[in-house]
């Protein structure tokens, strides 16, 4: 294949699926209250600008098409991008000790997840009993969360 017509191809069909791609990773957050927040090629550092007081993982979820942080979670705590704290009765967190989570979005309209963490437990000598993967269904319409 003739380079000109590869890097037509890469021009069409892999360039803007990259662009594309850095919207979903466009807010980062850390402990502390940091959040990096990726526009246009640059990063912009807000100190003070989320919930997040501890220094363990944090699971982000933005919007894929605008890059508008929806929800994030903290390991105990879930947040959505206006700072709202939204953990329920029904929402099924780790059990004391802060795990890797991981949010999914169950439509195209972004109105619904599923929230998936990890629940360890831990003999008196620290060696893990068992470890469950759970889920909890997250719903949002109008700004309200169930």
């Amino acid at each position: 294949m003739n380079y000109k017509y590869q890097i037509i191809f890469i021009f069409i069909f892999i360039l803007p699926n990259m662009l594309q791609c850095q919207k979903t990773t466009k807010n980062w957050l850390f402990f502390n209250q940091l959040r990096f927040e990726f526009i246009e090629g640059t990063a912009k550092f807000n100190f003070n600008s989320s919930s997040l007081a501890e220094d363990d993982r944090t699971t982000v979820f933005s919007h894929p098409q605008t890059g508008e942080l929806l929800l994030y979670f903290d390991g105990i705590n879930l947040w959505s991008g206006n700072e709202l704290n939204l953990v329920k009765e029904n929402i099924k967190i780790g059990s004391g000790l802060r795990q890797t989570s991981l949010i999914l979005p169950l439509n195209e309209s972004f109105d619904s997840f599923y929230l998936f963490t990890c629940q360890t437990n831990f003999d008196d000598n620290g060696l893990l009993i068992s470890s469950d993967i759970t889920y909890s269904y997250i719903s949002r319409t109008d700004d309200s969360y169930s």
